[in-house]
């Protein structure tokens, strides 16, 4: 891809400098990995600015800035590199918008399952992986406990990477023959639009209590972060949502995708009866259309069906057989406890998460 295409795929306010039309050797928003012909997306970080390192990329051979502050460095430093100059309203938009484009919008060449609330997001991925796994589909996997190809796991540093770092690693999935990939959605990923322009085939609201305050500032912030996730979604994608929780209305509310509700009140979609567990495990029953399922996972708690239901939900949503969805829940394994996706007033078991 050269990069009069490349500037295409940008809203830009202003292009101005040389633009050669030369293939673009990679999109960095790091200016220690940049190299002869990148572009690098100048980003505002939260300790250090990226426009403080444009005279370094430039002098490692970037052929393009993206910058939203125009007066960081001065045009003449553009001009002796023989670089352009691509002025944006938000970098870290554009860094998604550059990111998807060059990397082929790889999103769209699988089906993107999107989860996010409070608790619940890596279990119920697990969960939803395992069913796709279990059904015969290679499934990629990103969140807060890993990120996997298929069975090749890759360390993960963020619940969600940043946006060009999570468009490569999709379109490894993708080039790998993942039909599904299961990505948990952090509210600062939404907030900082680390996935912006993502295109999602479906998303799940687990629940939503006040945390994260400290970024967000207030519940109000928070919610509306969360919101941006189903606020993107087309027609096409369909939402599978916590009807139990009282914040769901509000997180739906400009949602365009088909919705179906998971949770103990009628008449949820896929409603929840008689949970039981002890240290074993929790089994459950989930009526679906007028049908009883009967579910069970080694994981403990009360809001292990919940986690579990949703990804039931999900599975039977995509048209995979029941009985490869009900195996799948019984055979998820978690790879290490993470208490911070449990409910506070939820009694702590080693193996639930």
């Amino acid at each position: 891809m050269n990069l009069p295409e490349l500037i295409n795929g940008i809203k830009a306010i202003q292009v101005a400098g040389n633009i050669r039309n030369e293939e673009v050797t990679a999109i960095e928003y790091d200016s220690r990995k940049v190299k002869l012909n990148s572009v690098f997306v100048a980003v505002q970080g939260f300790k250090m600015d990226g426009h403080r390192f444009i005279p370094d990329a430039l002098d490692k051979g970037a052929m393009a800035i993206v910058l939203d502050k125009d007066n960081s460095v001065p045009d003449e430093l553009f001009q002796h590199n023989k670089a352009a100059k691509i002025l944006v309203n938000d970098s870290r938009v554009a860094l998604a918008e550059v990111s998807d484009y060059f990397f082929n919008h790889p999103s769209k060449r699988l089906d993107l399952v999107g989860i996010t609330g409070t608790n619940g997001k890596t279990t119920t991925s697990y969960f939803i992986r395992n069913i796709f796994e279990t059904a015969g589909y290679k499934a990629g996997l990103l969140g807060t406990i890993s990120n996997r190809i298929g069975n090749k796991q890759i360390d993960s540093k963020l619940t969600t990477p940043e946006s060009r770092d999570l468009n490569e690693l999709l379109l490894q999935m993708v080039a790998e023959n993942c039909k599904y990939t299961v990505m948990e959605v952090s509210s600062h990923s939404l907030a900082l639009n680390r996935v912006h322009n993502l295109y999602y085939s479906s998303a799940v609201f687990t629940n939503l209590t006040a945390e994260h305050l400290d970024f967000h500032l207030d519940f109000e912030n928070y919610l509306n972060a969360k919101k941006i996730l189903f606020d993107n979604l087309s027609a096409n994608a369909f939402v599978v949502y916590n009807r139990d929780d009282a914040n769901s209305g509000r997180i739906l509310k400009d949602c365009k995708a088909k919705k179906y509700s998971y949770g103990s009140i009628s008449p949820s979609d896929f409603l929840i009866k008689h949970i039981e567990y002890d240290l074993s495990g929790t089994s459950f029953t989930v009526n679906y259309n007028n049908t009883n399922y009967s579910l069970y996972t080694s994981l403990v708690g009360d809001f292990n069906a919940y986690n579990a239901c949703a990804a039931f939900a999900v599975g039977m949503l995509y048209g995979i057989a029941e009985e490869k969805i009900i195996t799948g829940i019984k055979t998820t394994l978690l790879s290490k406890p993470t208490p911070a996706d449990m409910p506070r007033n939820s009694v702590m078991f080693a193996i639930s998460i």
